[in-house]
């Protein structure tokens, strides 16, 4: 941003490029501003200032929901996605607001792992009181000390394989203490050319 900007002040960029790095700048600004704001909600999250709100909600329609959200990726990727459900309505306590966070971010991470005419699948498993979420995908296999630090802060893993493509490693992190703040348990695992995340929730009883 310095450069291009001093680069405008002392006539290094010519003016009929000024508008191309100008561009370029703001770009950048918004870049930061969107890690400014990640690192200052996960030292939030770690620090407890967020308070959890939990509710009663049925969390079938919100993961249909937030699927939805990510349609133009999905046709754009030609991607083949699986919904299977447990149940016909599965309601479950937690803070809806931050589990609609929770999805969102994974499945934008899904979408991204996933290379074109790949396959997605979303399920729900009852487990005694819990119900666990399945977010997997058709990808590259990551060996087990990589799963590991895929929850640390600003880790990016191995570009060379195309699984991180933007963001700033903050996302994952973010989702990670989003689940622990509610009690909740999230991991990661690589298996046959597949990555599937998977987290817990709160059942509600019949």
């Amino acid at each position: 941003i310095k450069g291009f900007v001093g680069g405008i002040l002392d006539g290094t960029i010519p003016p009929h490029m000024q508008v191309h790095y100008l561009q370029i700048v703001s770009e950048e600004c918004d870049r930061l501003i969107k890690m400014t704001n990640e690192i200052l909600e996960l030292n939030s999250m770690q620090q407890e200032n967020i308070a959890i709100k939990k509710i009663n909600f049925e969390l079938n329609e919100m993961l249909r929901r937030k699927l939805i959200n990510f349609e133009s990726a999905i046709v754009e990727k030609n991607l083949d996605v699986l919904l299977s459900f447990c149940d016909e309505n599965t309601y479950v306590y937690a803070d809806k607001a931050i589990m609609e966070r929770v999805v969102t971010n994974l499945l934008d991470n899904a979408i991204k792992f996933t290379e074109p005419k790949g396959k997605i699948s979303i399920k729900t498993i009852e487990e005694k009181t819990k119900i666990i979420v399945e977010i997997m995908t058709t990808a590259a296999d990551i060996d087990s000390e990589e799963i590991k630090k895929i929850w640390d802060r600003f880790h990016k893993g191995d570009t060379t394989r195309g699984l991180y493509k933007t963001g700033f490693g903050l996302g994952l992190a973010i989702v990670k203490e989003m689940i622990h703040r509610q009690d909740e348990s999230i991991w990661a695992e690589s298996i046959d050319g597949t990555i599937k995340f998977c987290f817990t929730l709160e059942k509600v009883k019949n």
